[in-house]
């Protein structure tokens, strides 16, 4: 996932973690409104759902690096057993 993609995410998490907090100061001091907990409501599980998608895509990225990586300890020991059998035939 690219480092823009990661910002935008805390960005807008770390603004809809404000907006919860002053919904909750809002209620302490006996004044909830309405609207505000709908927008703050909605504002959340947007950003847990992009959250939840940008987790999926770094567990897929983490899984095509873990066979990228295989596949690369397999192909360095195929070119040493390459290596090592025209090493002796010369």
């Amino acid at each position: 996932m690219n480092q823009s993609l990661t910002q935008v995410l805390m960005t807008r998490t770390a603004a809809a973690e404000k907006r919860l907090m002053a919904l909750t100061e809002q209620h302490e001091r006996g004044k909830p409104d309405s609207k505000l907990s709908k927008s703050a409501l909605r504002e959340l599980t947007e950003a847990l759902e992009e959250l939840r998608v940008a987790t999926e895509h770094l567990e897929l990225a983490a899984d095509d690096l873990a066979a990228a990586r295989r596949d690369a300890a397999i192909n360095a020991e195929n070119y040493r057993e390459l290596f090592d059998v025209l090493r002796c035939r010369a």
